[in-house]
């Protein structure tokens, strides 16, 4: 590890967040002055612009992420914030203490709670993998509490499963489906990185249904398609039950080990594919619905100008999907790879 760091390495925030704070901070300020000649104009507000002083203050926060960055050396992590240094000892990571949470984010309880979260999802990929090889050279997981004897979660709707030391117990509208732990065909489970005890994805597959539970990320954060229990919990259960030769562990963004898990993730993001295609087709017609009698009944460009915003969604909804018939790709890629080195034979 030394002679990786015999030099540190600086890493920062990726282009894009870099190009969006220099947008934020341009458009800022070009707020801010229209707002003050409009407050000039109308003087509102007793002379005073409130307005233009909210808009150049909005104008600042992007300094923020722009001052961040991670130094690393042969001590450990320097995390730098407006000229602050705060340092991430190697011998932290050793403690057993920090935990990792979804997706790349390490907190360590002990810290006062404004320097206790080291976020890594403002790194580019590579440096992130960086970063992360670095920090697992030392990282030991925090020590898992005993395993409870059952555990129930829900998930989808009405439906519950109920893990215990015997089996497990599936209930479906009122209908009950008993397993044994000897009818689990497969339990795959991808990681954010491989030194981690809580998952992105985890697909439990039994003779006739499949459990499928995953974190899906939106505009307000994260969260898990179940309730009821951790990510940690679910997966120290599983892994203690399950058959070891039936348990695969991916890392999210890397090539899975199975065939059949790469083609479970191709049908579910086809599956997707279609019911993203469905929705945006009913938004056309809506939006075509509401906006055609008032082009007819008003001016075109007035029309054309309400239309705006739709087209901008219209284009995130076109990069989205070019996202995901790129993953599919990949994905039949790395499934025909699979497919392959099986059919080949073993080397001698």
């Amino acid at each position: 590890m030394t002679d990786v760091l015999s030099e540190p390495c600086v890493f920062r925030i990726t282009p894009e967040l870099r190009r969006s704070s220099y947008y934020l901070i341009a458009g800022a300020v070009l707020l801010s002055g229209v707002a003050w000649w409009v407050e000039a104009t109308v003087k509102l507000h007793g002379g005073v612009h409130v307005v233009s002083i909210v808009f150049a203050v909005l104008g600042l926060a992007p300094i923020y992420p722009l001052t961040w960055r991670l130094e690393l050396d042969g001590d450990g992590i320097e995390r730098h914030r407006l000229g602050i240094a705060d340092s991430w000892r190697w011998d932290d990571f050793a403690s057993g203490r920090i935990e990792k949470q979804y997706r790349f984010v390490l907190l360590d309880p002990e810290r006062p709670w404004w320097r206790r979260r080291l976020v890594l999802d403002c790194l580019a990929d590579t440096d992130r993998q960086q970063v992360l090889a670095a920090i697992n050279r030392h990282y030991v997981l925090k020590t898992p509490p005993e395993l409870p004897e059952s555990l129930t979660i829900k998930f989808r709707f009405r439906r519950t499963a109920t893990f215990a030391r015997h089996g497990i117990q599936i209930v479906e509208r009122r209908h009950s489906y008993d397993y044994r732990w000897a009818d689990v065909r497969h339990l795959q489970i991808a990681r954010n990185d491989a030194l981690r005890r809580d998952f992105a994805e985890l697909n439990l597959v039994l003779p006739d249904r499949e459990i499928e539970l995953r974190m899906v990320t939106h505009q307000g954060g994260t969260s898990p398609t179940w309730r009821g229990a951790s990510a940690e919990e679910i997966n120290d259960f599983l892994i203690a039950h399950a058959p070891a030769d039936r348990v695969s562990i991916d890392v999210v963004g890397e090539r899975p080990h199975s065939a059949k898990d790469v083609e479970r993730e191709v049908k579910r993001l086809q599956s997707d594919l279609k019911q993203y295609a469905v929705c945006m087709a009913i938004c056309l017609l809506l939006t075509v619905g509401a906006f055609v009698p008032l082009a007819i009944e008003g001016p075109l460009i007035r029309t054309l100008v309400m239309t705006v915003p739709f087209g901008v969604v219209l284009l995130v909804a076109v990069v989205i999907r070019r996202q995901q018939v790129s993953k599919i790709r990949e994905l039949e890629l790395w499934r025909s790879e699979l497919e392959s080195e099986r059919r080949s034979p073993r080397a001698l």
